[in-house]
């Protein structure tokens, strides 16, 4: 229902404002009094082609606001829902305003949303009907027509459930071509993806091992110098009788030992040296053990450099470091399994897609 109707500086109207309650209204006056400019007014609002010369002499613009009163049953309350134009606070309330300037451009709101000429005229039909000489014409298209058939179905519940389903295929519809759409950007993406993980699936690089590949590397490589210092060590620990540490350690615990006999103060002093002593012995042992184990394979070493050979390539492609590689193949393939199920999740769509369109034609049918 129409409620209100606000003018300003429309053809001779410099301000006017008509407000409407319940039931019949009924403007009289004068041929020229304006009657029907309140009525191309209204017009304008609903959509109707607008003209420069309908903005009043000497003002720069003209604006026509009309304000309605919606009921849930109304089409024009639904259509406002589907549109995304309803206001939130009011959904009842629907408010259109259009805006001419002078040189004949025009802007058109719904409830302070900008919109298009084409959705003022058809959110119109939904408002309002003007009744003249042409009002026959209506009944020439097909959206009015529609609405006389339901109307006079009375099937108010049967036409809710309905619109509900095509706001739910639209919305799917929606979906279905967005999903299309970054499939086909993202389809080059998903082949690169596609070839960069076989070839690190066939690499197959373990956690840790490109840094354990390094250590082993630097070990044979090293294998001759490790020997020498490691003999060199063994000489000064314990193997030369006469310079050896564990030798002068020996002795010195000894003189310690005495001394403890004569001072006990020196009881702290013949504990630590006894005890480093154990150390340094403990530590030939492991000198001993490792050194027995150092290898020299030529064959083992050329196998590790070609392995960090081609872990370094394919770092060198990533651009991240060798040690990286092996999270990085794992982000790759998620963002490849990710690519992968959003193919799969459009065939849903698709599948969802078409179960509304089987909904519509069993309505039908009953």
């Amino acid at each position: 229902m129409l409620t209100q109707l606000t003018i300003n500086n429309f053809a001779i109207v410099r301000q006017l404002e008509i407000e409407l309650a319940g039931g019949m209204s009924v403007i009289t006056g004068e041929t020229g009094a304006g009657k029907s400019i309140a009525i191309d007014a209204l017009g304008l609002c609903l959509g109707q082609r607008v003209e420069s010369a309908m903005v009043r002499e000497g003002q720069e613009r003209a604006e026509i606001c009309a304000s309605f009163h919606l009921e849930p049953h109304n089409p024009a309350y639904h259509w406002l829902q589907e549109q995304e134009l309803q206001d939130a606070e009011n959904p009842s309330e629907c408010i259109l305003r259009r805006v001419i300037n002078t040189d004949g451009r025009s802007k058109a709101f719904i409830n302070s949303t900008p919109v298009s000429a084409a959705q003022l005229k058809e959110i119109g039909q939904c408002l309002i009907h003007i009744n003249g000489q042409h009002a026959s014409q209506l009944l020439l298209k097909n959206d009015y027509q529609l609405q006389l058939v339901d109307s006079f179905a009375q099937h108010p519940d049967l036409l809710d459930q309905m619109r509900d389903d095509y706001r739910a295929w639209k919305n799917l519809q929606t979906q279905v071509k967005t999903f299309q759409q970054k499939i086909a950007e993202n389809e080059s993406r998903k082949q690169l993806l596609q070839y960069q993980v076989e070839e690190l699936d066939e690499f197959n690089l373990l956690p840790n091992e490109y840094l354990e590949l390094e250590e082993e590397q630097r070990r044979l490589s090293n294998s001759e110098q490790l020997t020498q210092l490691s003999q060199s060590a063994l000489q000064l620990l314990s193997e030369n009788e006469t310079v050896s540490i564990d030798t002068m350690l020996y002795r010195t615990t000894q003189y310690i030992d005495e001394l403890v006999e004569l001072d006990p103060r020196y009881t702290d002093v013949q504990n630590l040296l006894n005890e480093a002593l154990i150390q340094v012995q403990e530590a030939t042992n492991e000198v001993q053990h490792l050194s027995s184990n150092i290898e020299q394979d030529p064959m083992l070493l050329q196998e590790i450099e070609q392995r960090m050979g081609q872990a370094l390539q394919l770092a060198r492609k990533h651009n991240v470091k060798p040690e990286e590689l092996v999270e990085w193949h794992q982000k790759l393939k998620a963002e490849l399994t990710a690519l992968l199920d959003f193919s799969e999740s459009e065939e849903l769509l698709i599948a969802q897609e078409k179960q509304p369109s089987h909904k519509c034609k069993q309505q039908q049918r009953h």
